[in-house]
């Protein structure tokens, strides 16, 4: 069976290489049962009053950084692909950690590396994603909650115009967690203000990362109206995933872990799949095409001209 991770990311050596590798090694087995109980607890946060859910979201956002010296660099993610049986996985760009060229070379060192990435604001937006076309990468990543940039910008627009030209897949991270120290204007990750993109370029393939975090029926409303929508499932619990199988089918629905976050979390995203087909809320066939085929499928059809 084919596993593809549509959403993995990597931190820099300046924070993975501060400690050594003993150390790295305990601190990983010491952090396990938080990490445990921060998966089981996460996708229950979005069910609180809104004064509630936005403390804990606040706060929440402090809980991964001590985790993240353990388990976050480019060894630690392909010591978990090992580990999990994972065939390939896409690594978005944050240009504030990694640059688009690192993980381009990550890539051409390593087939299993799929590069996403990331266009700063003042970059050349044509020239840019040109470049990395020729370089082999269909994948673009836009984060508007982070850069704090309302999406109907131009600088978007050149983005996706390009991309979309070019045949590439697009991420579109959405959702609107209260997580200011991590978002400069979490608002504008709200799916509602994605709308006139999935209209306007009808052609563009657009995957709504984290199935829009914590409002994922929202992700189904639009996946519902609009064909060129994929969701991926990372944060999301088994009844969510098989809610969205129910509601739109599974040929659009993909395997997302949002590594290294909390920790384990390609083994936790594969374990509710997994789940979900062993309860039979989905299919087997439902969940093979979610952990690896429609990412297969979808990565090929962007490389043909």
């Amino acid at each position: 069976m084919t596993v593809i991770d549509f959403q993995t990311q990597l931190w820099p050596a300046r924070v993975t290489g501060t400690l050594p590798a003993p150390v790295k090694k305990w601190g990983k087995f010491w952090a396990t049962p938080l990490s445990r109980t921060l998966h089981e607890i996460q996708p229950w946060i979005r069910f609180l009053p809104p004064i509630g859910r936005t403390v804990i979201q606040e706060l929440g956002a402090l809980a991964p950084l001590s985790h993240l010296l353990f388990e976050s660099s480019l060894g630690d993610l392909l010591e978990s692909v090992e580990r999990n049986q994972i065939d390939r996985c896409v690594i978005v760009s944050d240009p504030g950690k990694i640059e688009n060229s690192e993980l381009l070379r990550f890539a051409k060192e390593d087939s299993r590396l799929i590069p996403a990435i990331r266009i700063s604001p003042n970059s050349d937006v044509k020239a840019e994603i040109e470049a990395a076309h020729a370089d082999n990468t269909r994948i673009l990543q836009i984060h508007s909650a982070a850069d704090g940039l309302d999406p109907d910008t131009d600088f978007y627009h050149a983005q996706i115009e390009t991309a979309s030209r070019l045949g590439w897949i697009i991420i579109v991270q959405t959702g609107v967690p209260k997580t200011h120290l991590v978002y400069r204007k979490p608002e504008n990750g709200a799916i509602e203000r994605f709308e006139n993109w999935f209209k306007n370029w009808p052609k563009a393939n657009f995957v709504i990362a984290r199935m829009n975090f914590d409002q994922p029926e929202l992700a189904m409303d639009f996946a519902e109206r609009y064909a060129n929508l994929y969701l991926e499932t990372s944060w999301q619990p088994t009844e969510t995933i098989a809610e969205a199988v129910r509601r739109i089918g599974s040929d659009r629905i993909l395997f997302g872990s949002d590594w290294p976050i909390l920790g384990n979390n390609q083994r936790v995203g594969i374990l509710r799949i997994r789940d979900a087909m062993e309860s039979q809320m989905i299919s087997v066939a439902d969940g093979e095409k979610i952990l690896g085929k429609n990412a297969e499928a979808l990565i090929d059809r962007s490389f043909q001209p």
